[in-house]
């Protein structure tokens, strides 16, 4: 059942980040900023986060992930 559990983890670890990314290309800030309070509680690191977004949508995206981090306090 660890392996279930792992895979079911791993799967939503996915699903977060790829709802970030798109929010970051698609919806207003106050919808990203959202998303990462959901993302914060379930304690990721900013540093992984930054990671995937950087490598998913490049400067840009990094760029509009840290202001919308730094409305979070994050």
């Amino acid at each position: 059942m660890g392996d279930e559990n792992t895979v079911i983890r791993t799967l939503w670890t996915d699903t977060l980040l790829e709802m970030l990314v798109v929010a970051l290309e698609r919806k207003p800030e106050p919808e990203v900023v959202e998303l990462l309070r959901e993302i914060r509680r379930k304690r990721f690191t900013r540093e992984a986060v930054t990671a995937y977004v950087d490598k998913r949508l490049g400067d840009d995206g990094r760029r509009r992930l840290n202001a919308c981090l730094g409305r979070i306090g994050a």
